[in-house]
């Protein structure tokens, strides 16, 4: 059991900019009673969490961040022995961009060398001249994208799957706390907005 005043700080992996603050904000912020119990120290990857009576316990706090595709662990202090992290998380964005990159630059040369040369390779598309792109080519280019995608893509997901804050349907006829209706779809939790809504 938590008492009110009972604070939780966190270090993030995977946190060091204002859009994954706000991805936490849309999931941990409804686990812990709102946006406003949370705090962010982003240049530390820092998140500090004010529990409210009987709030969740860390290891639920630390699972709803793991779902954003970050990793939360208890803070500790500079001073303290703090567990050495894996190369993957300290070098891992830098890993993978170097690698989208070498593999685009390979793409596009290994496709000069198929195609003959680089006005071949680079312009028959919009001269009319059309060739197919060879499969080894195609590889590389969807591995650069992979590679490049590969920490981003779960917290754009998270990000695009939510209503923006204030417009979550709660009503059966898909009514938001504005008193906007909104095109719903039924979900697996019940009822999900879709981006666009009207006024009646």
């Amino acid at each position: 059991m938590t008492r009110p005043d009972d604070v939780l700080a966190f270090k993030v992996h995977g946190m060091d900019c204002a859009e994954e603050v706000a991805v936490l904000k849309q999931v941990v912020g409804p686990l812990v009673g709102g946006e406003d119990r949370l705090a962010f120290d982003i240049l530390n990857a820092k998140m500090i969490v004010t529990t409210r009576p009987h709030g969740p316990a860390e290891a639920a706090i630390t699972r709803a961040v793991a779902s954003t595709g970050m990793r939360a662990e208890p803070w500790q202090e500079r001073g303290a022995v703090a567990a050495e992290s894996t190369f993957w998380e300290r070098r891992g964005r830098t890993t993978l961009s170097a690698a989208s990159g070498l593999l685009l630059v390979g793409g596009f040369l290994t496709h000069v060398a198929m195609a003959g040369n680089v006005e071949q390779a680079l312009g028959s598309e919009g001269l009319g001249l059309s060739h197919d792109v060879p499969l080894l080519v195609q590889i590389l280019y969807g591995a650069a994208i992979l590679a490049g995608s590969w920490f981003v893509a779960p917290k754009a997901w998270v990000r695009c799957s939510a209503p923006p804050a204030g417009h979550e349907p709660v009503d059966d006829r898909g009514r938001d706390r504005c008193g906007c209706h909104r095109r719903v779809v039924r979900g697996r939790d019940g009822l999900v907005p879709l981006r666009r809504f009207a006024r009646s």
